[in-house]
């Protein structure tokens, strides 16, 4: 064994350091969006939320809505072809709220 497999190695026990530490950054951050929506996971059908979306740096912004049915969730986005489960509501949308505001309609009056 030369030097040069100890030096290989320690390269790669360093670059597993690191790694561990991103895989420890993104559990943490999964952690909080799980507390964050919480309340929101067993949501009936017939629950409808609102939120606001930032898309680009110039702060163009789209409310969306989304509305539970059949146990899943439908929005107002027009790139939506299928219900959504509820990790996908997160994923591609709930987790980009603007300032954490999502509303949930409890409320209906007719109009």
């Amino acid at each position: 064994m030369g030097s040069g497999r100890v030096a290989f190695l320690e390269e790669r026990i360093r670059l597993s350091l690191g790694n561990i530490e991103r895989l420890e950054a993104d559990l943490a951050a999964e952690i909080l969006l799980q507390k964050r929506f919480k309340k929101l996971r067993n949501a009936g059908d017939g629950t409808v939320i609102s939120w606001r979306q930032k898309f680009n740096k110039r702060g163009l912004t789209y409310t969306f809505v989304a509305l539970k049915i059949a146990g899943g969730w439908y929005t107002t986005s027009i790139f939506q072809t299928e219900k959504l489960t509820f990790d996908d509501l997160v994923d591609n949308h709930l987790q980009y709220a603007e300032e954490d505001v999502i509303l949930k309609a409890t409320n209906w009056k007719e109009a």
